[in-house]
């Protein structure tokens, strides 16, 4: 990749012996990008990697005309010479650069530049080097597009949020006054009447009673919050039927229960058993519902 260079000389900008020389040159010809070692006084440059001298070219060995494509040092206030910058502040400097020319498509580059200082403690050499992020630039300059897109969209998707969430609300009424239907006729219904029968029944029936007793405990709200909390796309009357699944009911006693047909009681467990992630499995429905 090396080009030919007048002017740019291959020796450290300070003393060294030939093998700590030879192992900085071995690390910055390692470099993919253009590294620099530069004159403050008049910008020129006086060592370069093997990127660097290809960039410079048959140009003049001067910052100015390598990086800027200019005869004379900047003296542009809107270009933050990052050279004169350093040598102000004796501090490193990171900053950002454009380049267009020959009507091309802009160039993004981040310049590095630290200080060298001689023994004076004066800063008269620079190191720089530059990488070239118009690939990142331009993906993030595609990214802002493409969030003002989704903003111009986003009025769009409330709207179908809105219906969205008034849906929801509604199928969460359904649920609430479900809950409390199931619970109000458990309580208010079946077992005063399972705790009148208790006491006028023998032993073996009295088992039986105290059994359903504890299934009735079962069906109220546990069973339906737990079913809504971990399969919340149910609706209530699914809920409701699974609740009857649960305890042993068949297709035809819930579709007496809950005045419907056999066979819609039949596609209702289908559309259970999709919600549950048990399409196309062989597993009980009956005792899938009474493990959870």
């Amino acid at each position: 990749m090396a080009g030919s260079t007048v002017g740019v000389s291959d020796s450290s900008p300070s003393p060294m012996r030939d093998d700590d020389t030879a192992l900085v040159k071995a690390v910055y010809e390692t470099l993919p990008y253009p590294f620099c070692i530069i004159e403050v006084r008049n910008h020129k440059i006086v060592m370069a990697n093997a990127s660097g001298k290809t960039l410079i070219g048959k140009r003049k060995p001067f910052c100015f005309s390598v990086f800027r494509g200019l005869k004379k040092k900047c003296n542009n206030q809107k270009y933050n010479c990052p050279i004169k910058e350093v040598t102000r502040t004796g501090k490193p400097l990171v900053t950002e650069h454009v380049h267009s020319s020959n009507g091309k498509h802009p160039r993004y580059y981040e310049w590095h530049c630290f200080p060298l200082f001689n023994s004076n403690g004066k800063s008269d050499r620079v190191i720089l080097f530059m990488q070239d992020i118009t690939t990142y630039k331009m993906s993030d300059q595609a990214m802002r597009i493409t969030n003002g897109l989704l903003r111009r969209e986003r009025s769009t998707l409330k709207r179908k949020n809105l219906m969205q969430q008034i849906s929801i609300v509604r199928l969460e009424q359904e649920r609430i006054l479900l809950q409390r239907q199931v619970q109000s006729n458990i309580d208010n219904v079946a077992m005063p009447a399972l705790r009148a029968l208790e006491s006028r029944v023998d032993d073996d029936i009295r088992e039986y009673v105290m059994s359903l007793k504890s299934v009735l405990i079962d069906i109220g709200l546990p069973f339906i919050s737990d079913l809504e909390a971990s399969f919340p796309e149910l609706t209530p009357r699914e809920i409701e039927t699974c609740s009857l699944i649960k305890y042993g009911l068949s297709s035809k006693e819930i579709a007496s229960a809950q005045g419907l047909s056999p066979q819609t009681v039949h596609l209702r467990r289908k559309f259970i058993r999709r919600k549950l992630g048990l399409a196309n499995k062989r597993v009980n429905l009956h005792s899938f519902l009474n493990n959870l």
